[in-house]
């Protein structure tokens, strides 16, 4: 069951790379667009000035100078102004999007598929932490306890990545749960049951390491917090379901 989980993993981080190097292209094609469209204009530009100038009876250098300069500054001006209209729509449209809590379509598929590959799954991780961190078999001739810290710490790793995506996912609840392509809410309430066990072993075995790891201690406040206001949701969830 453990290899079959780990394997779902690999999966998905495989074609999260797929969609991350696709997106890469498509703000590429966008650089592509600025290019296409300043090299049209340039062009525009310079037909309209040498037709100018060939009608200019005064042929001088100075004027054909001017006229390069002319077409120069055109050119890397609407460059730049059209390349700052692009990334000032997309600004907006993000922070439109954050404001009103709102996902777009493949946002949103990329969260749901973060929870159910990543925070899931994690949450397996961190349980064979533990369970090896406090039943494991070392073997002799190695630091005993080095190896132990070296669990915990994990296990807390893998808790805090699991706690980070729930708590964005709720964030988001009006998109990603409870809907028809979203994720169920008993699932939700299943994994914080699942985090606030992990917490609970978490919190008493690391209290010796918290004392001699300042930004350990830092960590374990910031996702107090965060636990908390995951907690909060979880009980609206359950309220309103």
């Amino acid at each position: 069951m453990k290899d079959s989980k780990y394997i779902e993993l690999l999966r998905h981080y495989l074609t999260e790379k797929i969609d991350d190097s696709v997106e890469e292209i498509s703000n590429s094609q966008d650089e592509m667009i600025v290019e296409i469209i300043s090299t049209v204009f340039s062009a525009l530009i310079s037909g309209l000035l040498a037709e100018i100038y060939s009608n200019n009876a005064t042929k001088t250098l100075g004027s054909y100078i001017s006229l390069v300069i002319l077409l120069s500054t055109a050119y890397f001006v609407f460059r730049e102004l059209f390349s700052w209209i692009l990334k000032q729509i997309r600004f907006h449209q993000e922070r439109k999007s954050y404001k009103n809590t709102k996902l777009s379509f493949s946002k949103k598929k990329k969260l749901i598929a973060k929870f159910d590959n990543i925070a899931c799954d994690y949450l397996i991780a961190a349980y064979d932490s533990l369970t090896t961190y406090i039943y494991g078999d070392y073997p002799d001739g190695i630091e005993k306890k080095s190896i132990k810290e070296f669990y915990l710490y994990e296990a807390f790793y893998y808790y805090k990545k699991s706690i980070d995506i729930t708590h964005l996912l709720l964030l988001y609840k009006s998109d990603c749960v409870g809907c028809s392509d979203g994720v169920a809410k008993y699932r939700i309430v299943n994994v914080f049951n699942s985090l606030n066990e992990l917490k609970q072993i978490i919190d008493k075995y690391i209290k010796e390491a918290k004392e001699c790891n300042p930004d350990l201690a830092g960590e374990l406040s910031t996702y107090e917090k965060r636990f908390i206001s995951i907690e909060n949701e979880i009980k609206t969830l359950i309220e309103n379901a």
